[in-house]
């Protein structure tokens, strides 16, 4: 895990649209509580095909697409330019998970499992999960249908632990 400048963090595309109440609430909370750590941001580093080619020591100096986070991005730059948190570290970077050379599919299941991973503050709707799935549907072959489908079951499917003593 990285703290990564907001600066060089963009949001392109979106699992869903940004909740306006949400991000209200969030700078709040996110104002009231500063010093508190948040649920790390997902991110993509622009022009790098692997991990391997990704030097810690040039951490800012890449361009990233955020995956998941984008309320918390948002919330936090919105925060940061207001006069009074300005000149605010804590406003100026986000704790952030690094990944390289992800296809458009498996930056779909991050997304939704980054989602997935705080929906107890702020969840991720069926409706949603539809959007993603139908968005990417044009972008698919026709040979690739089924791999589709899969993908999209898994996204859409939640998945219930079973103990022996359950179910």
């Amino acid at each position: 895990m990285f703290q990564i400048d907001t600066e060089v963090l963009q949001v392109k595309q979106q699992v869903r649209q940004p909740d306006a109440v949400f991000l209200k609430n969030l700078v709040t909370n996110m104002v009231e509580f500063a010093d508190e750590a948040y649920q790390p941001l997902c991110v993509l580093v622009e022009d790098i095909e692997s991990p391997g080619d990704f030097d810690k020591k040039k951490v800012n100096g890449y361009n990233y697409q955020v995956i998941g986070g984008q309320h918390c991005l948002l919330a936090t730059k919105e925060i940061a330019k207001t006069m009074k948190y300005i000149s605010d570290d804590r406003f100026k970077t986000r704790n952030c998970v690094v990944y390289a050379g992800l296809n458009s599919e498996q930056q779909r299941w991050l997304a939704v499992k980054h989602n997935s991973t705080g929906e107890y503050r702020h969840a991720i709707t069926l409706k949603d999960k539809v959007e993603v799935c139908r968005r990417y549907r044009d972008e698919i072959p026709d040979k690739d249908k089924l791999k589709w489908k899969a993908s999209c079951g898994l996204i859409l499917t939640q998945v219930q632990i079973c103990y022996k003593t359950s179910c």
